[in-house]
C-alpha cells in the first residue's frame, strides 16, 4: 500500500476561487458566468437516508507530482465522500457548497450535511467511485453524489492535480494542466489519435484512483474519526467518470477485481480495453443527443463484442455534456441545452441509482421508472458476447 499523509478536514471554510478549462469540441464544455443574485438550491435527494459529506486532503508520498508548482512535491489528492447518514443529520444544517472556496457559489444550497455519524445500515454500505471530467472539480457533481448516498451508497470523489482544478485546505490551487487539452483539430482525425493523445492523463488518473481506493479500504479498517470503521463494502465497488474521468475509470474498472460495476458519461475505456472486453463487470454508456452519433457511437460500442457481461448504452434526448453535473443548475444560462437543468440531473441520478442498485444490491435493471422515460433510448446487450 502506498505511503500517504492524510489531513481530515470538515466544513473546511479557506479556499480560493478558479477558473475552469473544458475538453474543446466534440465534448465542449463552455467556461461559464456565475449567476449572482438569484438563490439557488440543488435538487433534493431521492432515497431515504440524510446525507453526510466530509472531505480528506491526502497525499501520496511514493508519488512525486510534475504539475504541482511547489518544490520537491508529492502527489496530493483532494478527495470528497459523501455518504448515508445516521437520522440526526435530518435536523442539522447543510454544508456550504464548496467550502474550501471562498465565497465562491456561496448562493448555492446543497442538502448534505458535515460530517454527522454514518447511518446504521444492516450491512457495510457498497462503494462508488466518482471520477470527475477534465478541469471539473468534484464538487461539481454535487447533486448525483448526494442522490446515490441517500439510497444507502458511499460516494467517493477526487481531485486530480493537472486533470482537474484542485483547491487545497490552505487555500493553495493547482489548475488544469494544458498538457491533456486536446486540440481543436484532434477530434476530427482517427480516433486511434485520441486515444494515444489521452493514455498519459489515464495513466495519471488511474494511479490516483488506485491511490485513493488503498486510503479508502484503511479507512474501513481504522478510521481517524470513527465514522467509516467497518460501515463501507470495499469488496462491492461501483466506478462511474463523466468524460475523461470515464475513461480512467474505465482503466481502473479493467484492473480491480473488486470493481462490480461501470459506468460512464460521454466516454469510452482505453482502446484495448473496449476492443478486449477487458472489463469483467456490467457496463452502462451513457451518451447525450448533443453528441453526434456518426462520431460517438462506433466508440462507444466497441464495448459490446468481447464483453464479458452485460452492456446497457442509453442516448439521452435533450440532454447535453454536462447535464450530469450541477454547473447547468448553478451557471445563468452558460448551458442551452434542451432539457431543463433540473431534468438532466433528474434523468442521471435515475438511471445511476438504478444502474448501481442492480448491480451493487441485486435490483433490477431497467426499473419500470426508467423503461417510462421517454427522453431515455435504452439498448441491452445481455451475458457475455460468444465468440
Amino acid at each position: 500500500m502506498p505511503l500517504v499523509k492524510s489531513v481530515f478536514c470538515t466544513a473546511l471554510l479557506l479556499g480560493a476561487s478558479l477558473s475552469l478549462q473544458w475538453p474543446g469540441p466534440g465534448l465542449a464544455q463552455e467556461r461559464h458566468e456565475e449567476a449572482e443574485t438569484q438563490l439557488i438550491s440543488l435538487p433534493a435527494p431521492t432515497g431515504p437516508y440524510p446525507v453526510g459529506v466530509t472531505t480528506w486532503h491526502w497525499i501520496d508520498v511514493s508519488r512525486p507530482d510534475k504539475h504541482s508548482d511547489r518544490p520537491g512535491a508529492n502527489r496530493e489528492i483532494m478527495v470528497h465522500a459523501w455518504y448515508p447518514a445516521s437520522a440526526t443529520a435530518a435536523d442539522l444544517s447543510p454544508a456550504p457548497y464548496r467550502p474550501l472556496a471562498r465565497n465562491d457559489h456561496d448562493i448555492v444550497t446543497k442538502h448534505s450535511v458535515a460530517g454527522p455519524a454514518f447511518a446504521d445500515m444492516s450491512s457495510p454500505a457498497p462503494i462508488i467511485l466518482l471520477c470527475p471530467g477534465r478541469g471539473v472539480l468534484a464538487e461539481y457533481n454535487t447533486s448525483l453524489a448526494e442522490d446515490l448516498a441517500s439510497h444507502g451508497f458511499a460516494v467517493f470523489a477526487f481531485d486530480s492535480p493537472g486533470i482537474g482544478h484542485v483547491i487545497y485546505p490552505d487555500g493553495h490551487e493547482i489548475s488544469p494542466s494544458p498538457t491533456y487539452r486536446p486540440s481543436s483539430d484532434l477530434f476530427l482525425g482517427p480516433y486511434e489519435a485520441v486515444d494515444k493523445f489521452f493514455e498519459p492523463a489515464v495513466t495519471l488518473g488511474a494511479g490516483d484512483a488506485n491511490f485513493v481506493f488503498n486510503q479508502i479500504v484503511s479507512l474501513n479498517l481504522r478510521d481517524p474519526a470513527n465514522r467509516f470503521t467497518g460501515k463501507i463494502n470495499t469488496k462491492r465497488i461501483g466506478i462511474y467518470g463523466h468524460s475523461l474521468g470515464g475513461r480512467i475509470c474505465g482503466e481502473v474498472a479493467a484492473r480491480n477485481r473488486f470493481v462490480k460495476a461501470f459506468a460512464a458519461m460521454e466516454a469510452v475505456p482505453p482502446r484495448s480495453i473496449r476492443r478486449e472486453g477487458e472489463i469483467k463487470a456490467p457496463i452502462l454508456m451513457m451518451y447525450s443527443s448533443e453528441l453526434p452519433e456518426e462520431l460517438a457511437l462506433p466508440n462507444i460500442e466497441g464495448v459490446i463484442p468481447n464483453r464479458k457481461n452485460d452492456v446497457f448504452i442509453a442516448r439521452l434526448e435533450g440532454l447535453g455534456h454536462n447535464s450530469s453535473t450541477d454547473l447547468p443548475l448553478i451557471t445563468d444560462n452558460s448551458y442551452q441545452y434542451q432539457a431543463r437543468p433540473e431534468e438532466g440531473v433528474r434523468v442521471t441520478r435515475l438511471l445511476l441509482a438504478g444502474f448501481f442498485n442492480a448491480t451493487l444490491k441485486n435490483g433490477d435493471f431497467p426499473s419500470a421508472d426508467i423503461n417510462a422515460e421517454e427522453c431515455i433510448r435504452l439498448r441491452i446487450y445481455e451475458g457475455a458476447a460468444r465468440r
